[in-house]
């Protein structure tokens, strides 16, 4: 079994689902929350009445050391063909190609992460895949991610790939740790929904908002500057000042939302530091 995974077998045939969490090591609210779902699963206080679940703990030297990553972003690197300046040796690296097997294998994927700056969970999913995910409960979804091959090598994306279902929860904030329980519940939700424990499903929260990602913004030069006051989700009026990017001032062509902003000084020269979506 690989490190840091935890396999559950149901009792019958069914779904092979897989859970990543703590793929950016100061995102710890999943890891938490998997830990929690072993434990009841463990010591007998749920049941898995089919398929299997698998549980991953995804970079777990990141985690012990409390930093996104150590070399290299992991949610970049489950590729199968990667740039020339990825160092190979990375336990980044490394660990990237032992876990792409759990991703070519499984029938859904759900990874947990957190935002830096984020005051409500929100799920990123493809829009093929959005009704899959309601059941879940969460009320914004964020769609887009795949048409731009800036954003490749994330492990939801490579899941797609190879036919799972998938989405990525950002359960909140960073520093929140009512995350945990928002992941917890979320991944309970739909493993009731996939009839996979006997639980009682939450109420629907009614559709979801759904958003659009368009633009990407990539921090070009080391002075970049992202205003302390953005929110995700903010609403920003065409020609509104969004960010200084190095030397250019960066205003939008439309009305447009705010999604992830990202500290711009704690982001390397070529990372996102935010997104420009559309509501539909």
């Amino acid at each position: 079994m690989i490190c840091g995974a935890m396999r559950i077998e149901g009792k019958y045939e069914g779904p092979r689902i897989v859970i990543f969490a703590g793929e950016h090591g100061d995102e710890p609210c999943g890891a938490y929350a998997i830990e929690k779902l072993f434990y009841d699963f463990s010591m007998g206080a749920r049941e898995l009445l089919k398929g299997t679940l698998t549980l991953v703990r995804a970079n777990e030297v990141a985690l012990a050391e409390n930093k996104r990553y150590v070399v290299h972003n992991l949610n970049r690197l489950y590729k199968d063909t990667n740039a020339e300046s990825t160092d190979m040796s990375s336990y980044e690296y490394l660990r990237a190609q032992e876990l792409k097997p759990l991703l070519r294998e499984c029938n859904y994927f759900l990874t947990l992460h957190s935002a830096p700056i984020a005051d409500e969970p929100f799920l990123v999913v493809e829009e093929r895949h959005v009704e899959a995910f309601r059941p879940m409960g969460i009320r914004k979804f964020v769609t887009g991610w795949g048409a731009f091959d800036v954003l490749g090598g994330d492990s939801e994306g490579y899941a797609n790939t190879y036919g799972a279902v998938a989405c990525t929860l950002e359960a909140g904030n960073h520093t929140d740790m009512t995350g945990i329980s928002v992941a917890y519940s979320a991944v309970l939700s739909m493993l009731t929904h996939w009839g996979m424990i006997a639980d009682e499903l939450p109420q629907s929260s009614g559709r979801p908002e759904i958003f659009r990602i368009y633009e990407v913004i990539i921090k070009r030069e080391p002075f970049s500057w992202m205003g302390s006051a953005r929110r995700n989700f903010d609403f920003i009026r065409r020609g509104e000042f969004v960010c200084m990017n190095g030397k250019e001032y960066l205003q939008t062509e439309e009305d447009a939302y705010l999604l992830m902003p990202s500290p711009a000084e704690k982001q390397r020269v070529g990372e996102e530091i935010g997104y420009l979506a559309r509501k539909l």
